[in-house]
């Protein structure tokens, strides 16, 4: 019994001496960080950053970094180094995100990992748990393949991507510059308007209303409005295409 009590003792402070009750639901922890009890709700300030783990999730903070807790579970935080939840998302300089069962939104982070797309200079973003997201800007989005440049309005629906706008998209050896409304399918990609899209030696210039489809270093290009396409092939020849509408 003395050894049991005296290895509760031990655990006790191990646990409280680094982070100390200041209210009912007031929780303040040193650099040292340390384990949330299970059962806490309430409000929870690192004064001098660390580390903690609460819920089976990590959670790095900077200096007088915060998170809500509620039910031994992070619903909000601020100013966090790096964060992994158990979702499997991954994110570095976090100024502040919310989590719920429906999402897990954050204001800013410098970086996102989460399935298989990396995300940098991200504001505003909704990641969901069958995989879906919404970023209003991002400096890149890399995902499957397809890279974003400096995007706005990025949402990802059933494997397609659309952004309302992006400075360069890049496709396996093409790319596309000053588009807007992109969408992205598995085998094609659309733009209702582009400065440029290249792809191996041919380039289209002030580009309106069209698909492409890639494959290998060869490009087809459908356009569906009454447009005139600028073409530069793989012999420099410059083509004048005017479609009529039916592609």
């Amino acid at each position: 019994i003395f050894f049991f009590i005296l290895f509760y003792i031990i655990n006790y402070k191990d646990v409280y001496a680094r982070c100390s009750f200041e209210g009912e639901n007031t929780l303040t922890c040193d650099a040292q960080g340390g384990e949330v009890p299970q059962d806490f709700s309430g409000t929870l300030t690192m004064k001098d950053g660390g580390t903690l783990n609460v819920g089976g999730e990590r959670f790095q903070f900077k200096k007088d970094g915060s998170a809500v807790i509620k039910s031994g579970k992070v619903t909000d935080l601020k100013d966090a180094e790096k964060i992994e939840t158990s979702s499997g998302t991954q994110a570095t300089d976090v100024t502040s995100a919310n989590f719920n069962q429906e999402r897990e939104h954050f204001d800013s982070a410098e970086t996102i990992q989460r399935g298989t797309g990396t995300f940098t200079d991200v504001e505003n973003a909704d990641f969901y748990p069958n995989g879906d997201y919404d970023i209003q800007l991002a400096a890149s989005v890399e995902q499957d393949g397809i890279k974003i440049i400096n995007g706005r309005g990025i949402k990802y629906r059933n494997g397609e991507i659309t952004a309302e706008y992006a400075e360069t998209f890049v496709r396996g050896n093409s790319i596309s510059l000053n588009i807007n409304s992109l969408g992205v399918k598995k085998q094609s990609f659309s733009v209702e308007s582009a400065s440029k899209v290249v792809s191996g030696c041919n380039s289209f210039d002030n580009v309106k209303d069209s698909e492409f489809e890639v494959i290998g270093d060869d490009i087809k290009a459908t356009i569906s409005s009454n447009a005139t396409l600028n073409i530069t092939d793989c012999s420099y020849r410059d083509i004048e295409f005017e479609s009529k509408g039916n592609g």
